[in-house]
C-alpha cells in the first residue's frame, strides 16, 4: 500500500535515467589516466557513490581526486537537454498531485535538476527542492529530509523517500520515514526498503490500487 501524503524523489538513477552519462563522463576521465575498466563495472561502482568509483580505481589519493575533477569537468559539458526521465515517472508525478499528496526533490544535483524537470514541464509539481547548493550533508544522513518535514510540518507517518540506491532507503530511515528503492536493474534484490518496485507502470499501479 502506498498511502503516502508526502513523497521525496530522488534524481539522479530515479527520475531520469542519468547513468548512462555517469558511466560515459567517468570514463572519460578514466582513459585520460590510462585506466581500463568495462562500462559495466563502472556502473557498478558509480551506483554506490562517485566518491567509491574513485576511491576504488584511483591507484592514489591524487589520483582519486583527479577522477572527480575530471568526471564532473566531463558532466558540466552535457547540458539539462540531455537528461532523460525514466517511463512513466511523469505519470507517477502527476497521479501524486491529482491524488492531493505533494512531491519533494531531494538531491545531490545542482540546478540542473530543477532546470531538466522545468524543460520538461514537470517542476510544477514540485513543492519543495533541496540540491547541492543547500550544503546539507549528503545522504545517508538524514538532515536535508528533517529540514523539508520540519519546514512543512509534515508528520513522518505520511512521508516516503524515492530513489535507487542504498543511501537513499538509509536516509529515509535515519530520519524516520518510510522508504521506496526503484530498482530498474535488480541491483539490490535483497536490501531491506520499505517497499521495492522495477518500473513506474508498476509503482502506478500500486498507487491506483491504494487509493482505491
Amino acid at each position: 500500500m502506498l498511502r503516502y501524503t508526502h513523497w521525496f524523489w530522488d534524481f539522479d538513477g530515479t527520475l531520469f535515467d542519468t547513468y548512462p552519462r555517469v558511466v560515459r563522463a567517468f570514463q572519460k576521465g578514466l582513459r585520460l589516466k590510462g585506466i581500463g575498466v568495462s562500462d559495466d563495472e563502472v556502473l557498478r561502482l558509480v551506483k554506490i557513490t562517485l566518491g567509491h568509483a574513485a576511491q576504488t580505481l584511483g591507484r592514489d589519493e591524487a589520483e582519486r581526486e583527479e577522477l572527480l575533477r575530471l568526471y564532473f569537468a566531463n558532466a558540466e559539458g552535457e547540458g539539462p537537454e540531455g537528461l532523460i526521465a525514466y517511463p512513466g515517472a511523469a505519470d507517477v508525478l502527476h497521479k501524486v498531485v491529482r491524488l492531493g499528496s505533494r512531491n519533494y526533490l531531494y538531491t545531490h544535483r545542482d540546478r540542473s535538476g530543477p532546470e531538466a524537470l522545468a524543460l520538461r514541464g514537470l517542476e510544477g509539481l514540485f513543492v519543495d527542492m533541496v540540491t547541492h547548493e543547500h550544503s546539507f550533508p549528503h545522504k545517508p544522513a538524514p538532515d536535508a529530509l528533517l529540514h523539508l518535514i520540519e519546514k512543512h510540518a509534515l508528520s513522518p507517518a505520511d512521508c516516503v523517500m524515492v530513489g535507487d540506491r542504498p543511501i537513499d532507503v538509509d536516509a529515509a530511515h535515519n530520519a524516520g520515514i518510510d522508504s521506496i528503492l526503484f530498482d530498474p536493474d535488480g541491483f539490490y534484490p535483497d536490501y531491506p526498503a520499505s517497499h521495492r518496485f522495477r518500473s513506474f507502470a508498476e509503482m502506478l499501479e500500486v498507487l491506483r490500487n491504494s487509493r482505491q
